[in-house]
């Protein structure tokens, strides 16, 4: 786990597939991609970061804000 005075970036957890779903099927998240995700596509996406999470050690980190717990997004590296 990584804080900052704002946020908390963690492992991603079971509880954050919904709103992962949520941020890549959304058309103004994906405008620099080609298009916005199905749900099975993020679904793919998410189990993807897990493999690469347990085979290099690191990958997409969940980011909450450290006042209210609020699920924010995916930041890391590929």
């Amino acid at each position: 786990m990584i804080t900052t005075d704002r946020l908390i970036l963690r492992e991603p957890i079971d509880a954050d597939l919904e709103p992962f779903i949520e941020l890549h099927g959304d058309a103004e998240t994906m405008e620099f991609y080609p298009a916005p995700w199905t749900p099975d596509e993020s679904r793919r996406a998410f189990a993807k970061q897990a493999e690469r999470r347990a085979q290099y050690g690191y990958d997409m980190f969940s980011v909450d804000d450290k006042q209210t717990g609020e699920w924010l997004g995916v930041i890391g590296l590929v």
